[in-house]
């Protein structure tokens, strides 16, 4: 069960967690965790990110790692086609698909860059 962003700040805290680092969400992948770590490390990096079906987790990911608030400019997670056709410039031939996943990379792209 992935649980929300608050309850782990929560669990956190009354862990004790003086350093204010939170540990890696229940579940997460090390290397999604890894990956996201340098990202927001590089510094000046502005990052927009869109997920469809079970994105939830990537935006608990994304969230939990310190340097987003500096890093993350937008985080979306169109669930429905309606959502998804809102986003892209044409219907997908397959909304599981890697020219879904490339036209969902370069609309984020474009968010980031307005």
């Amino acid at each position: 069960r992935v649980q929300g962003f608050a309850q782990l700040l929560q669990q956190q805290q009354q862990r004790g967690r003086a350093d204010g680092v939170m540990a890696a969400p229940p579940g997460a992948d090390p290397v999604a965790m890894r990956v996201l770590e340098e990202i927001y490390a590089t510094g000046g990096l502005k990052v927009c990110l869109e997920s469809a079906g079970s994105g939830g987790r990537l935006a608990l990911w994304a969230l939990s790692v310190p340097g987003a608030s500096s890093t993350l400019v937008s985080l979306s997670l169109p669930y429905a086609q309606g959502a998804v056709d809102a986003l892209l410039p044409s219907k997908p031939e397959s909304y599981c698909s890697a020219d879904a996943a490339k036209a969902m990379a370069a609309a984020a792209g474009s968010k980031c860059a307005a």
